[in-house]
């Protein structure tokens, strides 16, 4: 992701975690990174203090956060066992911190949902590619889509 989005936003010279903040007008926009090398799960535990820095910095009181792993259960029990580990302490920490963001985007599932985490709008976005079946637990797992060739 670094080579193909080579921006001047990245920090540590895009050689840490690709978390990013950008005043945009009055809004800032927030991306953390809650990859886990050489895992399909999410963890963001480890990056609260820079998210905490990251909302406290002078510039725009009003934020949204970005994050690729969902916060909230979505239904879907195999994505549910990879989504955001951590989700409770960064529900904590923007719970108590006086600039919580508007709202929060993820992805992960590749199915639309909505949620809340610390009584902040979280939203889990669809994707282009095909989404995952929507699977409540039933005795029979819908078929996977196979993405055309």
């Amino acid at each position: 992701m670094r080579t193909v989005l080579n921006a001047c936003y990245w920090i540590d010279g895009g050689k840490g975690p690709l978390h990013f903040a950008v005043d945009f007008r009055e809004l800032r926009l927030i991306g953390l990174d809650t990859t886990v090398e050489g895992t399909a799960a999410g963890q963001v535990a480890e990056h609260l203090p820079w998210l905490r820095d990251a909302l406290s910095a002078k510039g725009p009181a009003a934020s949204m956060l970005f994050l690729h792993h969902h916060v909230f259960e979505c239904g879907i029990a195999p994505m549910d066992r990879i989504m955001c580990g951590g989700s409770a302490a960064l529900g904590t920490l923007l719970r108590d911190h006086p600039r919580r963001p508007l709202a929060l985007a993820t992805g992960h599932a590749h199915r639309p949902a909505a949620g809340t985490l610390a009584g902040i709008p979280a939203y889990l976005s669809g994707s282009i590619c095909p989404a995952n079946p929507l699977w409540l637990g039933s005795a029979t797992i819908p078929p996977w889509p196979i993405p055309p060739r």
